[in-house]
């Protein structure tokens, strides 16, 4: 294992784990569509610009900013199963109805009588 040489010295293992340590979080990999639309919003927002380009970091960070709780909320809902917003909307009923029976739950819901 060739060590490889920082700052005129040479890393060995321990020192390249602690690198690993320090960094804030883990490399962030993108699908192709997701980096298409970074592309593009990159390129247009440097189109005919005077000054200082514009970095895609700052460009992400400007659009995390502008995320809401309901954003969130709508991404999380979309990973979801029918089995487990079933869950979700049972576990919601039977907190305003004590007692309440699954079974009970499905014939309500078959009835029309559940809303989500």
């Amino acid at each position: 294992m060739n060590p490889k040489k920082i700052n005129g010295g040479t890393m060995n293992g321990e020192a390249k784990i602690q690198k690993l340590k320090r960094s804030s979080s883990p490399p962030i990999r993108l699908q192709k569509q997701a980096k298409e639309k970074l592309d593009s919003l990159w390129t247009r927002a440097n189109k005919n610009r005077i000054g200082k380009k514009i970095r895609a970091n700052d460009l992400i960070e400007y659009s995390l900013d502008l995320l809401t709780e309901e954003h969130l909320k709508d991404l999380v809902a979309r990973g979801l199963t029918n089995k487990e917003r079933l869950e979700i909307l049972y576990i919601q009923l039977s907190k305003t109805n004590r007692g309440f029976s699954r079974e009970e739950f499905l014939g309500m819901l078959l009835g029309g009588k559940v809303l989500s």
